[in-house]
C-alpha cells in the first residue's frame, strides 16, 4: 500500500492517552522508566513525524514536566480531563474536544510500538473514503486505540454515548467504551484489514504493558536488556582504562538536559535477568549519577 506524502494529507492531531488507574502496573505508566527515561517520551517520539500536534490526555495526577526537555515541546499540550466519568471514553471525549484538528490519531501511553506510518494510513483512508472512523481490526476484534476519528463527528458520538453510559445502570461502573464510538450506527465506519496493516507497520503495533513483568520482557525486546537510548545517549569516546570497574565497558554518556541534578549520568550495561523488573532503569537514570566520574 503506497502512501501519500505528509503535505497531501490534513493536519492530524495525535492523541497519547496518559490517565489510566495502572492498578496491575503499580504506577503511573506514562512516567515509569522505560529504556531509561519515561515510556511516554517512547511514544512522542514514534509519532512525531506524522502529528502536527500531540495531545497528553491525563487524570491531572502524574508531573508530566519532562516533556518541556524534548525538541517536540513546541506541539505537545497536556490537557487534563474535561470529565469525571470512568472508562477509556473520557480520554477521547478530551481529546476530541481539545485537538486543534479535524482529525484525530488515539493511542495509549503504554503502545510501546505505537506506528506513525499506520496513523497515516488510517488518515489517507479517512480522507479519501470520507469516513468519519478507521480503525484496524484482527480475529479479536476492533482496536480503538490506533484508530483515526474525525473530530466533530465522533465528538458528538462521544458525548451521546457517554450519557447513555451515566444513565445506564449496567454501564455506570465500567464507564462508556471507545467501542461504542466505533460502532455507532450515525458514523462512516472503515475497518482497516490486518492484510492493510502489516502493509505499513508490524503487526505488533497494537500490544500493550500492564505489568511490571510485561514492561521488563519489552524492554528486554527493544533494547536488548540495556538501558540505553539513542536520542539521549551517545557512546563514551574511548580512553585510558576503559573497561575497568571504574568504567564499566558499554558505557553511555547522558547528552541531553535530563534532570537538573545530573549533568552527566554514566548509564551501564544492566539486563532484566540481573534485577528486578524496572529497576535497571531506575538505577540507570537515578543511582547511577553518583557513580564516580573519570575524566
Amino acid at each position: 500500500m503506497l502512501l501519500k506524502p505528509k503535505e497531501s494529507l490534513p493536519a492530524l492531531t495525535v492523541a497519547i492517552q496518559a490517565g489510566g488507574e495502572s492498578r496491575r502496573m503499580g504506577r503511573s505508566k506514562a512516567t515509569i522508566p522505560f529504556g531509561g527515561r519515561p515510556l511516554l517520551c517512547r511514544l512522542v517520539e514514534r509519532v512525531d513525524d506524522v502529528a502536527d500536534e500531540i495531545l497528553i490526555t491525563t487524570n491531572g495526577k502524574d508531573d508530566l514536566s519532562f516533556l518541556e526537555e524534548m525538541p517536540q515541546a513546541p506541539k505537545i499540550h497536556v490537557v487534563c480531563d474535561l470529565l469525571d466519568v470512568r472508562g477509556s471514553m473520557t480520554g477521547l471525549y478530551t481529546a476530541l474536544a481539545s485537538a486543534e484538528n479535524d482529525f484525530v490519531a488515539v493511542c495509549a501511553c503504554d503502545m510501546m510500538d505505537v506506528s506513525g506510518p499506520l496513523f497515516a494510513a488510517e488518515l489517507a483512508r479517512a480522507v479519501e473514503g470520507d469516513f468519519d472512523v478507521v480503525v484496524p481490526e484482527d480475529s479479536k476484534g476492533f482496536e480503538p486505540f490506533h484508530a483515526v476519528y474525525r473530530r466533530l463527528s465522533c465528538l458528538e458520538s462521544a458525548r451521546r454515548n457517554i450519557k447513555a453510559a451515566q444513565e445506564s445502570p449496567a454501564s455506570r461502573k465500567g464507564g462508556a467504551s471507545m467501542k461504542s464510538v466505533v460502532l455507532d450506527p450515525e458514523l462512516r465506519l472503515c475497518r482497516f484489514s490486518m492484510d492493510e496493516v502489516r502493509a505499513v507497520a508490524n503487526a505488533g503495533c497494537f500490544a500493550n504493558c500492564n505489568t511490571p513483568e510485561e514492561l521488563a520482557r519489552a524492554e528486554e525486546r527493544i533494547f536488548g536488556g540495556e538501558a540505553k537510548y539513542p536520542a539521549l545517549y551517545t557512546p563514551e569516546p574511548p580512553r585510558p582504562g576503559r573497561g575497568s570497574p571504574a568504567v564499566p565497558a558499554g558505557s553511555f554518556w547522558y547528552t541531553g538536559r535530563w534532570d537538573a541534578y545530573a549533568q552527566a549520568v554514566k548509564v551501564c550495561d544492566f539486563r532484566p535477568s540481573t534485577l528486578p523488573p524496572g529497576e535497571h532503569s531506575r538505577q540507570g537514570r537515578f543511582l547511577l549519577a553518583s557513580v564516580r566520574q573519570v575524566h
